[in-house]
């Protein structure tokens, strides 16, 4: 196998462990050497120098964490967008009742 297929497999394998920390900070920086670790990968398959079905198999790996990670931040964001509208009722829930209290105390 060659240098290159082992440095996307490295590579894949770092993004599928970062999404499965929810690392995004860490998939974020590895989702910017995908460009740079797949076009060696393209040379050499250009080259004939790798098996067409071998680079297939890894970027269709790739295609699927892909769509993976993208469904898992919109899980996140959802997640998140409905935690700070549970916050912000509490907090006028919180501002409702000083109100109220701070009426009767006159």
């Amino acid at each position: 196998m060659s240098e290159a297929l082992d440095a996307l497999d490295r590579l894949m394998v770092r993004l599928e462990e970062a999404l499965a920390r929810e690392d995004w900070e860490q998939l974020g920086e590895l989702n910017n050497r995908v460009g740079e670790t797949v076009e060696p990968v393209m040379q050499a398959l250009e080259q004939r120098q790798l098996a067409a079905a071998d680079v297939q198999r890894r970027l269709q790996q790739l295609q699927r964490f892909c769509t993976e990670a993208d469904a898992r931040a919109r899980e996140v964001r959802e997640e998140a967008s409905r935690a700070l509208k549970s916050v912000n009722q509490n907090n006028s829930a919180a501002r409702a009742y000083r109100n109220v209290s701070s009426g009767d105390a006159e």
